[in-house]
């Protein structure tokens, strides 16, 4: 969780000894007939509410429970469906500069005999992208608690009744090494929906830079890509963000292990689905020398 930072509140309540525990579960390799988050709960941990009575607790005014969920496809097309489950103290927090108070609610609220407790989380209240619908409670130690597994799978109330599309897609990909025809870094593979349900950007890391070939002995080009989820959030990245920096980057290690050199990288955030496919527009040099790509690839073209 971003920046977050517990506090006690009005002192016009009796003290809690508030159950804290936070927990995250990625489930794979389902069937894609899932419509029902509840039939994927899990009955232990902080989900439970026996489980949850042995964790640590933390003395406030108030307690919470908070339950949501995600669902999306990855990068090779298989379904990822993410659970979580938090408990604590209703507490302040810094969402991005913003203080958010009395999160989730200063309003007590048990999801009871009817009663419906819903809320939408956002980067500005908990440091996700878009929107995704929560299931909360506000309360006294014992009320809160109460709320877990199996109450939740016996009255399927609104917040958890249904599955949240992941609200964030971006390429995802990685070279892992460097080599002429580098798909990451030439033409990476269609977006695709972000796990870290408190990914608020996307990023691309990418370098063509020039090295020696240890099977040629001579000069060449390598290419080295890596894309992917960002927490970088989306006011901080804005449009787009672009740095520089130096790093280790790999020649070929499956013929020479660990034979790598030190070369520049483009490092690029931006805010919206789908739009880290920057790449470098130039070529790193051993003698920190830009080298316009089209210039290289022209003086190529010459010599062959």
């Amino acid at each position: 969780m971003k920046f977050f930072l517990s506090t006690l509140l009005a002192f016009g309540y009796a003290q809690q000894s508030c159950t804290v525990c936070s927990e995250t579960m990625i489930e794979r390799n389902k069937p894609l007939t899932i419509t029902n988050p509840a039939d994927l709960l899990p009955n232990k941990g902080c989900w439970d509410t026996t489980d949850a009575a042995n964790f640590g607790t933390e003395s406030c005014s108030k307690c919470y429970a908070l339950f949501f969920n995600t669902r999306g496809s990855d990068n090779i097309g298989d379904d990822f469906y993410v659970l979580h489950a938090e408990r604590g103290c209703v507490h302040e927090r810094t969402m991005v500069g913003r203080n958010v108070t009395s999160f989730p609610s200063a309003t007590e609220c048990i999801p009871k005999n009817g009663v419906q407790c819903t809320m939408t989380l956002t980067e500005e209240s908990f440091g996700n992208f878009g929107n995704i619908q929560a299931l909360y409670a506000v309360g006294t130690a014992a009320d809160t608690l109460s709320i877990g597994q199996a109450l939740i799978s016996v009255n399927n109330p609104l917040g958890f009744d249904r599955f949240n599309q992941a609200p964030l897609r971006c390429h995802q990909c990685d070279s892992q090494f460097s080599e002429a025809n580098n798909a990451c870094f030439q033409n990476p593979p269609p977006a695709s929906d972000c796990e870290d349900f408190n990914a608020t950007s996307c990023y691309s890391e990418t370098s063509s830079y020039t090295a020696v070939d240890p099977n040629t002995n001579r000069e060449r080009t390598y290419y080295y890509a890596k894309r992917g989820c960002s927490r970088v959030s989306s006011q901080l990245a804005g449009v787009t963000q672009i740095r520089e920096e130096t790093k280790e980057l790999p020649v070929v290690p499956m013929v020479v292990e660990n034979k790598s050199v030190t070369r520049r990288v483009k490092v690029e955030h931006c805010a919206t689905a789908s739009c880290n496919k920057a790449r470098m527009d130039y070529i790193s040099t051993s003698d920190e020398r830009k080298m316009v790509a089209s210039a290289i690839f022209f003086i190529f073209s010459l010599m062959i």
